[in-house]
């Protein structure tokens, strides 16, 4: 599914994908004649009627449409790299002329982190979309790209309203209450927390027999649910040494003294 408001984002850089799609269709069209002219050959030449006009010709045919081929090929992808350069620069441009208007204080809108990610891993994702996939798409798209706030979560649906999903794996492990939020719910209370890791500790701890196998499995969540804490900083490298349950329980405790951000 093609969303029309994206299309719509960068006209000077459609000139270029119809282009690419010209290309790869005019690409196409040679690679048919090619296996046609192989095929009778081959059929010619098993039903004993092959001659030498016939035989030439379809030579000549193969011989003509390869480079033909190859010529229309390097012309889409030139045509994709353009669309490249036009789409992130019109982007990156945007971005730069939305922090000048909201001045100095942008941070207190958006994080300095959020908008580095955007100007770069967001415009590159944007750019392989122009580039790669848009003149082929004719599927339902579903979008995966490090959702971790309701805000980024509403901003995205309401950028790309005909979405058929949003893949938010990451951001449900670094705020379980992810989408309680985007439905305009509370955010999740330390308690909550609380529960929720100490049963999914002990989860894994009686699945794996050992508190040491669910110890290493605790991390990949605390790697992403830490900085849900003020001043975590200073048990992260207490964390990742642990090994034995105790070890990891007491880190915990301490986290757990911390307040939310």
């Amino acid at each position: 599914m093609i969303n029309k408001k994206l299309l719509s984002f960068d006209r000077a850089a459609l000139r270029y994908v119809w282009a690419n799609v010209a290309f790869q269709w005019l690409g196409l069209v040679c690679n048919i004649i090619f296996v046609r002219a192989v095929a009778r050959l081959v059929g010619a030449a098993f039903a004993g009627s092959l001659t030498a006009a016939a035989l030439r010709q379809n030579i000549l045919l193969c011989l003509g449409t390869v480079p033909l081929r190859f010529a229309f090929t390097m012309l889409a992808s030139g045509m994709s790299d353009q669309a490249s350069r036009d789409v992130k620069r019109t982007l990156r441009s945007k971005i730069y002329e939305k922090l000048t208007r909201l001045g100095p204080g942008y941070t207190g809108t958006v994080a300095t982190s959020e908008v580095v990610m955007l100007a770069s891993e967001g415009v590159e994702q944007i750019d392989t979309y122009f580039a790669k996939y848009l003149p082929h798409c004719q599927m339902p798209v579903c979008y995966n790209g490090d959702i971790t706030t309701p805000a980024q979560l509403k901003a995205l649906e309401a950028e790309f309203p005909n979405l058929s999903g949003i893949m938010v794996g990451r951001g449900i492990i670094a705020d379980p209450a992810l989408l309680r939020q985007a439905v305009g719910g509370a955010p999740a209370s330390k308690e909550e927390l609380r529960g929720y890791l100490d049963e999914l500790y002990h989860g894994y701890t009686e699945a794996f027999g050992m508190a040491s196998c669910a110890v290493s499995r605790m991390k990949a969540h605390w790697h992403y649910l830490i900085q849900r804490f003020e001043g975590s900083e200073a048990f992260e490298k207490q964390l990742r040494k642990a090994r034995e349950g105790w070890e990891y329980e007491v880190v915990v405790n301490q986290l757990f003294t911390l307040p939310l951000l």
